[in-house]
């Protein structure tokens, strides 16, 4: 996780939405988690989706400004 975030120096704030949306998104991408938000969330989700998901928020919370 450390490694995917120096991917990206930038961390939202009030002035960057969409610099930060652009780059969350390439960086999910190239995790490899960028269809666990960009699709709907399964009726039924397993164990692999479910820790996938958990992925997604924690990198997206790390990305942000306190």
């Amino acid at each position: 996780m450390v490694q995917m975030l120096r991917s990206t120096n930038t961390k939202l704030n009030n002035e960057n939405y969409e610099t930060w949306k652009f780059k969350i998104e390439l960086l999910l991408i190239k995790e490899g988690l960028w269809n666990i938000v960009n699709e709907i969330k399964p009726e039924r989700p397993n164990e692999d989706w479910i820790e996938k998901d958990g992925q997604v928020k924690a990198t997206i919370g790390l990305t942000v400004e306190n």
